[in-house]
């Protein structure tokens, strides 16, 4: 899409891009430096003569801003499922997800807005149980005595009677709540008139009694208190993690806990990956199965010092009685399961990612001592037409050495995103929502009937 150089864009008109975007090269020239380095994360910039070109990175979400100018990369699913997959990577329940308001037509371009009325959601939820309180420290002359006073910082009694105390005082003004109350202040002016905006009018104006909001927020805030929640405080989970999403964005490849960033970026990969994890727990509870996640290894690669050179992480690994006997890495790649019966090139497993698959399940075969090659899947999102999805031996990929010594091997498995998070929408579980992933569901099931009949 090419914007040419005499249209003007309202200030308050959101451009939004789909895949790419020709723009004159005075708009960048407008952006300070943090809006371009923003910009150069979500988008792939080439500037060719007198325009710029935008081309957005396909795993990720979000909004910058260049000059007066907001730029939107929506979601490649509707508000509501990508709503639901924000609830459901984070853990959240969905038996209250805000979804009122929150039609399957509402434009991509709101998505920050749904998250926020989640957030409003969320937040009524914990003011009706325990508000977060802490002690913090105040020295300030008062008239009567409290505390410690500082005898030694007046050296004599001031003519107004006062004197310099040193106490300790149990507020409300506590980080966790100060988070909330920012992230309320944020989510607020996003919604639309009507119920959802008195119900955020109301909850910020309660918060602000409680605390005030914090001037920048950052990763690192974030993470402080995630660390100290109690039992007491454990309800106040899933607000915190709707406010980082409001505020910051999920985390993209390459964060550090304390980066700030001026507008959200959502990492889909990361959602993807956490949401995914969710499905396998519930479905290793049903078929008695255990996996890990993020099965770090630091000692797969190491230089001739011994020293590490690589971690080795694969998203998922399955075990049986602490034997491994299967892989499984989540890619958001929606192109690995459409193509059709063909599969064009545009549409099969790259070589770094086959050749990751391979190496994870050779060197877990290895590591225990197994005879048998081990199971590799890697699961995609399927967001087309399922009558594009391609057949199964046409998702089967096997390490073919020579005649006969066919050895390792992967598997697409593809997972309705839509459909699946539409369950819990509704108030499904977890399990209820990995029945639709029919595939998944299938090879959890004939592992744990093989390990059985072994």
């Amino acid at each position: 899409m090419r914007i040419p150089p005499w249209m003007k864009l309202a200030n308050n008109q959101p451009l939004v891009i789909q895949d790419r975007v020709v723009l004159p090269i005075s708009f960048l020239h407008e952006a300070n430096a943090s809006q371009r380095v923003a910009a150069g994360r979500l988008f792939t910039i080439n500037e060719v003569g007198s325009s710029v070109e935008f081309r957005r990175r396909r795993h990720l979400a979000g909004s910058i801003k260049l000059g007066n100018l907001t730029i939107l990369a929506p979601p490649p699913i509707p508000t509501r499922s990508f709503l639901a997959l924000v609830y459901g990577a984070n853990g959240i329940r969905m038996e209250q997800a805000p979804v009122g308001g929150m039609e399957l037509g509402m434009p991509p371009e709101l998505f920050r807005a749904a998250l926020g009325a989640a957030l409003v959601a969320a937040t009524e939820l914990v003011s009706r149980r325990h508000i977060s309180q802490e002690y913090q420290s105040r020295t300030e002359r008062l008239q009567l005595l409290r505390g410690r006073p500082q005898w030694t910082k007046d050296m004599a009694r001031p003519p107004d009677g006062s004197m310099t105390c040193h106490y300790e005082l149990k507020t409300t003004n506590a980080l966790l709540n100060r988070l909330l109350v920012t992230g309320l202040s944020v989510a607020r002016p996003m919604q639309p008139p009507g119920p959802i905006r008195r119900r955020a009018n109301r909850q910020e104006f309660a918060w602000r009694g409680l605390a005030e909001p914090l001037p920048v927020p950052t990763r690192e805030h974030f993470e402080n208190v995630r660390v100290r929640l109690t039992r007491q405080t454990e309800h106040y989970r899933p607000a915190l993690a709707l406010a980082e999403a409001v505020l910051l964005g999920t985390r993209t490849v390459g964060d550090s806990p304390g980066r700030e960033t001026d507008l959200p970026l959502f990492n889909m990969a990361v959602l993807f990956e956490r949401f995914v994890q969710r499905l396998l727990s519930a479905l290793a509870e049903r078929t008695g199965l255990v996996v890990r996640m993020q099965h770090t290894r630091s000692d797969a690669l190491v230089d001739g010092m011994g020293d590490v050179y690589r971690r080795v992480r694969p998203d998922a690994v399955v075990f049986a009685n602490e034997s491994p006997i299967a892989v499984l890495d989540a890619k958001f790649k929606a192109r690995y399961t459409s193509g059709g019966v063909s599969v064009p090139m545009a549409s099969r497993v790259t070589l770094d990612d086959a050749y990751q698959l391979f190496f994870y399940a050779e060197r877990l075969r290895r590591l225990s001592h197994s005879g048998c090659p081990i199971p590799a899947f890697i699961i995609a999102p399927m967001l087309d037409d399922p009558a594009l999805l391609p057949p199964a031996p046409r998702r089967t990929v096997v390490w073919h050495e020579g005649e006969g010594s066919d050895t390792t091997g992967l598997r697409i498995l593809p997972i309705p995103l839509v459909a699946t998070l539409e369950v819990l929408l509704l108030g499904g579980s977890f399990a209820d929502a990995a029945e639709q992933c029919g595939e998944l569901s299938d090879v959890m099931t004939n592992l744990s009937r093989n390990y059985t009949s072994d």
